[in-house]
C-alpha cells in the first residue's frame, strides 16, 4: 500500500495513527515494578541494546521500500540497504575487534561473510514493520469496537483497538525480541481475546491487505455470533 493509500484510510477512519507514533510506541520501556534486583538491572540492559537494534531497523532509511510483494523490487531495496552497510566503516572496525578473540581463532572470514546476512536481516526486519503498521491502520474499521480484542503479529508486536486517542496501542513483547530474525519469508497474525488466542492467519508479503482484513471481518462475525448465543443461553 502507497503512502497516499495510507493516508486515505486514515482520513476515513479518523484515525490520528501516524508511523511516528507507531515508532515511539515499539520502543517504549516497559513499565517495572519499582524493584532494583540484580536480575533485573541485567534484563534493564539488555532491553537497552534490543531498543538500539529496534532503533537501527524502524529508522533505516530506505525511501524505496516497497510493500508490493514483487521480488525484483525487493531486490533493489536489498542492495540500497547492502550499500548502507558497506559503508558504515566502524560496522567492518567492530566485526575485526571480534574476530580477533582468540575463540574465533583469529579468523576474520566468518564475521565478513555475517556482513551479507546482515543486510538481509536489516531489509527482512524493516519490510515486517512496514507491513505491521499497513494492516493495524487497515484493520481499525473492523476491530475497533470488540471489547477485549487484541492482535499479535509473529509474537512481537501485540496491538490493541480503543475508544481513546490515540485509538490504537501498541506495544513490543520484548522477551519475543528474538522472532524479529524469523519474518523473513512471512509473518503471522493471531487474534486473540485477552490470553485466549481465536485464530491465527499466516500473512505473506505478496498477499493485499484486503486479504488480511476479509479473514478478520468472517472472524469478528462468528465471535459476535457466538457471544449472542452464549447471551442467550444464559437469560
Amino acid at each position: 500500500m502507497e503512502k497516499n493509500d495510507r493516508k486515505a484510510i486514515q482520513e476515513k477512519n479518523g484515525n490520528i495513527f501516524s508511523k511516528e507514533l507507531f515508532f515511539n510506541s515499539l520502543l517504549s520501556e516497559p513499565e517495572g515494578n519499582g524493584k532494583v534486583l540484580k536480575e533485573e538491572e541485567l534484563l534493564h540492559r539488555d532491553l537497552l541494546y534490543k531498543m538500539k537494534v529496534l532503533q537501527v531497523i524502524l529508522f533505516l532509511d530506505v525511501p524505496r521500500l516497497t510493500l508490493s510483494g514483487d521480488e525484483r523490487k525487493a531486490m533493489k531495496d536489498k542492495k540500497l540497504i547492502g550499500v548502507k552497510v558497506e559503508n558504515e566503516g566502524l560496522l567492518f572496525g567492530y566485526t575485526f575487534h571480534v574476530s580477533s578473540n582468540p575463540e574465533f581463532k583469529h579468523t576474520w572470514n566468518y564475521m565478513r561473510k555475517q556482513l551479507d546476512k546482515y543486510a538481509d536481516f536489516l531489509f527482512d526486519a524493516k519490510r515486517f514493520f512496514e507491513y505491521v503498521f499497513r494492516d493495524i491502520t487497515a484493520l481499525t474499521d473492523v476491530l475497533k469496537d470488540l471489547q477485549d480484542i487484541h492482535i499479535v503479529f509473529n509474537e512481537l508486536v501485540d496491538v490493541a483497538y480503543v475508544d481513546n486517542t490515540p485509538n490504537i496501542l501498541v506495544k513490543m513483547q520484548w522477551d519475543k525480541f528474538h522472532n524479529i530474525a524469523k519474518v523473513g519469508n512471512g509473518y503471522n497474525v493471531s487474534v486473540m481475546v485477552k490470553g485466549c488466542t481465536l485464530t491465527v492467519y499466516n500473512c505473506s508479503y505478496k498477499d493485499k491487505v484486503d486479504k488480511l482484513c476479509e479473514k478478520v471481518k468472517r472472524m469478528k462475525l462468528n465471535f459476535e455470533f457466538g457471544n449472542r448465543e452464549n447471551n442467550e443461553l444464559h437469560n
